[in-house]
């Protein structure tokens, strides 16, 4: 049941990429607070880059793993573009089971067969309707990039269909399109497609009181058809990555399942202020719990994570408030500072790079003691990560 609650509309409604790392998630990467009470009870003790009391160790500042996606990670925070929320142990039904505990996480809830929270948002925005305009009128508001999934569970809800979830997949393949029509008319598909939907009227106006849904199915399905072949086939969606003024180049994800519907995730939301939900998994997130090969697969797979994360950021802070890129001395320092973190990672700033960054930070309006500042910080940053990677 959804309750009555105090509900007052946003200014902006927010829109959720929900990622879920399913197989049990370890918490390696994102939370070494513990680290040693975890391994005073592993079987097998984990290597002294994780190890607190070894000052060479691979810990960040923030407990992160930092080869395991930590260092992104710390600079996504320092940019203001990640929070931390760490679990907490259950005192109520604190079952270590991976098929429970996944469940649990994706229902919001200890009762397994609660709505999923998806539909529970779905539910709120139906009794609430923040949209100003009919729920009926809503375009793709809930999207599922990996198929079925527990987030999506009706439980004892009953939504409207337009807030059930749509699956598509990282190129948009169009679940509206129609295919191998040859049956009507071998000539062409487009003119079937146009003879299907005039049948389709003709026939179900005899019937339209019976059958009006029907009928607004048929129309709804063309317009959603036009819509995603339009403006979100992989070529449009290409087409309309920002270009980042500090490369001049468009923003490029990583090149993995994970990196494709993720770039595909962001573009839909940008471009569909409709869509306020979409859920990513599997296909690249699954097993990420904690066995031996942990040591050896875990970091590289994380860290491919946090990148394409950190690409994901930066290609919304592009598209935003008129494609604005810098909103705030802030930001621009923040930039910088990783601008210059990427000069120093090999050990050495030359005098022509150095005037080469001087040049970036002037056009970002940073000089003076700002731009020492900001270099320093950055030369910092740099020298940190090597040293817990054991560079000189």
């Amino acid at each position: 049941m959804v309750y009555n609650i105090n509900y007052k509309k946003p200014s902006a409604m927010p829109q959720i990429i929900h990622i879920f790392l399913y197989g049990g998630p370890s918490e390696l990467a994102g939370n070494l607070t513990n680290i040693s009470q975890i391994n005073a009870n592993s079987q097998n003790l984990y290597p002294a880059s994780l190890d607190p009391e070894n000052v060479d160790n691979d810990i960040t500042t923030n407990k992160f793993w930092g080869q395991a996606g930590g260092d992104i990670m710390e600079s996504l925070l320092a940019d203001k573009y990640m929070s931390i929320y760490r679990t907490i142990n259950r005192v109520k039904d604190d079952s270590k089971a991976h098929g429970r505990s996944v469940t649990q996480n994706l229902v919001g809830n200890l009762d397994l067969f609660n709505p999923g929270i998806a539909t529970t948002l779905a539910a709120i925005f139906e009794m609430y309707n923040p949209f100003g305009k009919s729920i009926d009128e809503l375009v793709l508001p809930f999207v599922s990039l990996e198929g079925e999934s527990t987030v999506f569970n009706f439980g004892n809800l009953v939504i409207p269909q337009v807030m059930r979830p749509m699956t598509l997949d990282a190129n948009f393949k169009n679940p509206y399109e129609r295919a191998k029509n040859w049956y009507v008319d071998s000539s062409d598909d487009e003119t079937n497609n146009n003879k299907l939907d005039r049948l389709a009227q003709s026939v179900s106006a005899k019937y339209k009181k019976k059958y009006g849904k029907i009928n607004e199915a048929f129309a709804k399905r063309s317009e959603l058809e036009e819509f995603i072949a339009s403006r979100f086939n992989s070529d449009s969606v290409d087409a309309d990555l920002p270009i980042d003024p500090l490369t001049g180049e468009p923003i490029q994800y990583p090149s993995s399942n994970f990196g494709n519907r993720l770039k595909s995730a962001v573009s839909l939301a940008i471009g569909n202020p409709d869509t306020m939900f979409i859920s990513l998994g599997s296909g690249g997130l699954g097993g990420w719990d904690d066995h031996s090969d942990a040591l050896n697969d875990y970091p590289s797979r994380m860290n491919g994570l946090m990148a394409s994360l950190l690409v994901a950021c930066r290609h919304m802070e592009l598209k935003s408030a008129d494609n604005i890129v810098i909103k705030s001395k802030a930001k621009a320092r923040a930039a910088l500072e990783m601008i210059v973190g990427l000069a120093r990672i090999d050990g050495h700033i030359s005098e022509e790079e150095r005037r080469v960054l001087a040049r970036i930070a002037a056009s970002l309006g940073i000089t003076g003691k700002a731009f020492e500042q900001a270099y320093l910080a950055g030369v910092q940053r740099a020298d940190e990560i090597r040293r817990r990677k054991g560079g000189a």
